[in-house]
């Protein structure tokens, strides 16, 4: 029989580990569920003298084929799972190593119920996180910028803390010159933020009402004008109206002000200094993240160097990579990228090589000031 000597429950540590110093730089990952950093879930126990530890580790299909390829257990015939049961073993009380072993969830297991309970606590302390990351209430205010359909959107999104009894948010999306300002009961700020297969997942569909919208001040400003001044009863009406006005302008200044700093390059999608360490050489090494990261290996006849060491790898795919590759997009058109494109494609959030073609084939080259241009 064991007895639970220390649990240590599945926790988030932090929202932004990498982009504290500039998060204007890293626009589209600051508020990203996968950028969370979340610390594993452990249970100790005395097992009739023995310790054991428990631990629930999350892992890839790479991950997996090479566990099975190393024989830590018998995959069978099962598909690559996303997560695996982890228990450390003291193999004997006089030896204080400890050995580990590997279980797919639906195999037998001797403590299947307490994995079964961390599986829970996981999901739970997740699901408030999520939960967190979507409701701008949480934050303030948002600002953020993405490439939608090959159109920038800089989208901002606040509460009304002034009126909380209204339960009111306010959202503005600027694209192509108009401002989008709406007001619904339920924040709406990650479904721009995410695209609307990772929204699914995270949060499933959105139900929001949205109760007014307006492309410019006039409707608002009739509004107002028609709301007779010296009626003390429409008081409380004509300041809603006001207030609404002053948001719209002070959300269209932020975006506007946001956009200069994307157009003059002080702030970024998402920036390469990500990709980048200030280590000699380095060069070479995020030569092959950003080709992996695009899976852009063949075209770029770097898909077989596996078997070479880290350093000769990373010289050998920043060599070939000098030269441009042809890509054939989905509606067959080709398109020639460089190592340099698949920089400003990242730069721009873009992540796939096919977003990357169809924006430079519209634009003519990959920039925010290709969009701001167009539309001005």
């Amino acid at each position: 029989m064991y007895e639970i000597v220390k649990r240590n429950p599945y926790r988030m540590i932090r929202f932004f580990e990498h982009y504290d110093d500039n998060p204007d730089d890293y626009l589209s990952l600051l508020y990203h569920p996968d950028c969370v950093t979340f610390q594993n879930g452990l249970i100790d126990l005395n097992d009739n003298g023995l310790e054991r530890r428990l631990e629930i580790v999350h892992v890839d299909e790479a991950d997996w084929q090479y566990l099975v390829s190393k024989g830590y257990f018998d995959a069978g015939n099962q598909d690559p799972v996303s997560k695996l049961y982890c228990v450390q073993y003291q193999e004997d009380k006089r030896n204080d190593s400890l050995g580990t072993k590997r279980f797919i969830p639906d195999q037998p297991c001797p403590y299947h119920e307490l994995f079964e309970e961390m599986d829970a606590q996981e999901e739970a302390e997740r699901k408030r996180v999520f939960g967190l990351l979507h409701d701008s209430k949480n934050f303030s205010k948002r600002i953020a910028a993405r490439i939608i359909d090959n159109e920038l959107h800089v989208f901002y999104e606040t509460y009304n803390y002034d009126r909380p009894e209204l339960c009111e948010y306010y959202l503005m999306d600027y694209c192509r010159g108009t401002y989008h300002f709406s007001i619904s009961d339920t924040s709406r700020f990650m479904t721009l933020y995410l695209t609307p297969e990772e929204y699914t997942q995270f949060y499933g569909k959105c139900n929001a009402v949205v109760r007014e919208q307006y492309d410019s001040l006039e409707p608002l400003r009739k509004m107002l004008a028609e709301i007779p001044k010296w009626e003390y009863e429409l008081d409380a009406e004509r300041r809603n109206v006001r207030q609404k006005i002053q948001t719209f302008r002070r959300m269209q200044k932020e975006i506007h002000h946001m956009c200069q700093k994307l157009k003059l390059e002080r702030a970024y999608i998402r920036s390469t200094s990500y990709l980048w360490v200030p280590i000699p050489g380095i060069e070479f090494m995020v030569a092959v993240s950003i080709l992996q990261y695009y899976h852009a290996e063949k075209e770029f006849d770097c898909a077989d160097l596996d078997d070479l060491d880290w350093r000769a790898r990373s010289v050998e795919y920043y060599e070939r990579s000098k030269k441009p590759a042809e890509f054939r997009l989905s509606d067959g058109r080709c398109v020639m990228l460089s190592r340099k494109d698949l920089y400003r494609g990242y730069e721009l959030g873009l992540t796939t090589i096919e977003e990357i073609g169809q924006f430079l084939l519209k634009y003519g080259k990959l920039s925010i000031r290709a969009c701001l241009k167009q539309v001005s």
